[in-house]
């Protein structure tokens, strides 16, 4: 029993909360191990070594990775981890940069379906010409250039198009070839920097931030074809019209669709960086864009929920001061955030799941607040604390990075411990006990695959709001439950005939 007790008294590092620390600025071998003995003082089990704005020491170069080498010496010498960021900023993906610019084809792609007049010239790579009729049924136009496809129109017909527009700032996460380029060029660079720091447990992992397919657009990617003949057995330019307009066949073309595009983003980027990790024997954590909702997910990963099975920690991210708000009368504290992950980590047996908190809270941020956020996560499953964030340096414009900065400039810095303590015992309750619930929702995210258009993003949104109040009765009369995410029963589950 004293052993127990002792455990919980004092948890160890694993269980303990990890601020993402901000490297801002020129980065100094004294500063970084000094900054590391305080990270320990304070009761916090470790760091994320996050690149951000500000940063004078160049990112992946010689210096950078003797600057990691260092921390996760010091690191080890003061009991606690050192983890790896992926990525220069955010979303995680494109090397700050690099990967895009290696080739077209590693692009981002959003995909567009437009009428066309006479004289008007098309956008980006064009997929396809369509003939649209009156009722909205419609036949593609085998042609190569504008005037052959208004030249095929039917009477009563109008010409639409499909395009591949290119986003020249970020990465296609669905191709896994230019994922593969992203993990060759980051985490290979990492692991030929220091080739025993993952399997020694150095460093601990990687941390992968914000990852989506194409910010509140409808994605595409240059391996659709392929794949979508591959799985259904039919050409998806030949019903491109399908996925934007109200056509007769539109719920069997965007089922297939966007059940392609889950799976890819899920395996071409989570999976694949998973696969990575596994392999070189150590941890991947993180979260993904935009969690909050359902319209939020259609925007940016077609489902968040079956990501997590492919992190080693899987995580979520809450901003600002407040819970989650009804749309209908502001009650606060729908749970959909970290329920999610929390359903996901119990059903799959993963002990562990992160939340990154507290960015735009403020610098007038209080304890009271700070506890709130937390508690109402923790509740529903979270049990492992990234802190947003503690900054290497608030020299200029770097203190103006989403405050506040949880550290050794902060006035209540001499108290902190007291906090983290508390986070650390509460954590290593949770993530050690078993979940007993027995309730579960099905989660209707593939019920917005079929409903979703990009040309009216808030279209479906009396068909969300009810998903958000559903989820907060059951929590406000206190119903333990789980979301049950269709891809992952589909996966997972097997029904059995029960004998009488």
């Amino acid at each position: 029993m004293d052993k127990w007790i002792n455990k919980y008294n004092d948890p160890g590092a694993e269980y303990r909360a990890h601020p993402f620390w901000s490297w801002n600025d020129d980065l100094e071998e004294e500063e970084l191990r000094r900054q590391i003995r305080l990270i320990a003082e304070s009761g916090q089990g470790g760091f994320f070594m996050h690149a951000r704005d500000g940063l004078d020491t160049g990112y992946l170069d010689d210096n950078w990775f003797k600057m990691v080498n260092v921390c996760a010496d010091e690191a080890k010498k003061c009991g606690i981890e050192a983890w790896c960021y992926d990525e220069y900023g955010w979303p995680s993906g494109s090397a700050g940069g690099v990967i895009q610019e290696l080739k077209y084809e590693n692009n981002q792609f959003v995909l567009r379906c437009l009428p066309l007049k006479n004289g008007e010239k098309t956008k980006g790579d064009v997929l396809g010409f369509y003939g649209v009729n009156e009722d909205l049924t419609y036949e593609r136009i085998l042609a190569d250039n504008v005037e052959d496809a208004f030249a095929g129109l039917k009477d009563g017909q109008k010409l639409y198009y499909g395009t591949a527009l290119a986003v020249g700032d970020y990465v296609d996460v669905l191709n896994p070839a230019v994922v593969k380029d992203f993990i060759d060029y980051t985490h290979g660079q990492y692991h030929s920097s220091n080739p025993t720091a993952f399997e020694s447990g150095m460093l601990k992992g990687f941390f992968t931030d914000e990852a989506e397919y194409a910010l509140c657009k409808t994605p595409w990617t240059m391996v659709a074809d392929e794949e979508f003949s591959k799985r259904y057995g039919y050409d998806v330019r030949d019903h491109i019209p399908a996925l934007f307009l109200q056509t007769p066949n539109k719920e069997a073309v965007r089922y297939d669709y966007w059940r392609m595009i889950s799976n890819l983003f899920t395996e071409s980027f989570m999976k694949q960086i998973y696969d990575w990790c596994d392999e070189h024997k150590t941890k991947l954590t993180g979260h993904v864009m935009m969690e909050d909702n359902l319209l939020c997910q259609i925007h940016c990963t077609a489902g968040a929920m079956p990501s997590y099975e492919y992190m080693h920690i899987p995580g979520v991210d809450w901003l600002g001061r407040g819970t989650a708000p009804s749309k209908i009368d502001k009650r606060e504290g729908i749970p959909i955030v970290p329920l999610q992950v929390g359903s996901v980590a119990a059903q799959l047996g993963k002990k562990q799941v992160l939340t990154e908190t507290y960015a735009m809270s403020g610098w007038d941020a209080s304890f009271n607040e700070f506890r709130h956020l937390a508690d109402w996560q923790y509740l529903s499953g979270v049990n492992y604390m990234c802190q947003h964030l503690a900054g290497y340096s608030m020299r200029g414009r770097r203190k103006n990075d989403y405050p506040p900065s949880m550290f050794y400039q902060s006035p209540f810095w001499k108290e902190y411990k007291t906090f983290m303590d508390y986070l650390a015992r509460l954590g290593n309750i949770l993530s050690d006990g078993a979940d007993k619930t027995d309730v579960m929702m099905i989660h209707p995210m593939q019920s917005i695959w079929i409903k979703y258009t990009n040309d009216d993003l808030c279209g479906e949104d009396a068909f969300d709001t009810a998903f958000m109040e559903t989820s907060l009765k059951l929590y406000e009369y206190h119903i333990p439950y789980h979301f049950g995410d269709e891809t992952l029963i589909r996966r997972h589950v097997e029904l059995k005939t029960a004998s009488l």
